[in-house]
């Protein structure tokens, strides 16, 4: 991906029955610096979903959501959009979008529980495929918490942690039978990383570029542990 690009779409793309808006109220709450309880009353906090009867999100709320990112934020740095059902915008309403995805700087979360968007859509946002809990191994589980920790301003033994977590694993058959788990990790380091870097004065396009690498590669069949654990050194030397 393009180094130049700062996008600050995020997308949640999990299964029916999973609670995805408490996950994206968790991360605006952060990124807005206030509580989850005092979301609904933030002035550059904006919910968008289905009203009572609708099947589709049509271009009058493509609009609300342009008119809401075009004028200023009113206390915080920035602004948080989430769209629940995202992948129920109609093609008009996603292709409206468009433009306020590429150039606004309000953080927009879409919560999706199909794989429905538009191409030109999804390249414009950071992708998160959320997993099942139930299904994650927890010695994996505890592999996505450390990461998160350290990403979040953990402490150094925090580090060192998730280094050792990812080193004793001593060949690649714990790192190959958790494969289909690869990807969905490193989107998550994105998002992270992604939103990270909204809420600092610094720049991680590179972290960025070499995320995005080791997410072209992970369903490689060469790509190993010992590849993964230089993508963690390299997040965790950076941040």
């Amino acid at each position: 991906m393009n180094s130049t690009i700062r996008n600050t779409g995020l997308l949640y793309l999990g299964q029916p029955g999973q609670n995805l808006l408490a996950m994206a109220e968790e991360k605006a709450a952060s990124i807005l610096g206030t509580s989850v309880s005092s979301l609904a009353s933030h002035p550059d906090y904006m919910y968008v979903g289905l009203d009572d009867g609708e099947k589709t999100l049509g271009v009058d709320k493509a609009a609300t959501i342009i008119q809401k990112a075009s004028v200023c934020s009113a206390v915080a740095d920035t602004k948080v959009i989430v769209i629940d059902n995202i992948e129920k915008m109609t093609v008009d309403a996603q292709n409206k979008l468009l433009k306020t995805l590429e150039e606004s700087d309000v953080t927009i979360i879409g919560l999706a529980y199909e794989d429905k968007l538009l191409p030109t859509v999804k390249s414009r946002m950071i992708v998160s495929r959320i997993p099942s809990s139930k299904i994650i191994p927890a010695d994996v589980q505890n592999i996505f918490n450390s990461v998160a920790d350290v990403l979040n301003g953990g402490a150094p033994e925090g580090i060192l942690k998730v280094l050792n977590m990812v080193a004793e694993k001593g060949n690649d058959s714990f790192f190959m039978s958790h494969r289909e788990y690869v990807g969905s990790f490193i989107d998550f380091v994105g998002t992270i990383v992604i939103t990270k870097q909204l809420g600092v004065n610094k720049d991680y396009a590179n972290l960025l570029d070499v995320i995005y690498s080791h997410r072209e590669r992970c369903s490689n069949p060469n790509y190993t542990k010992d590849d993964f654990f230089i993508l963690i050194v390299n997040i965790v030397e950076q941040i």
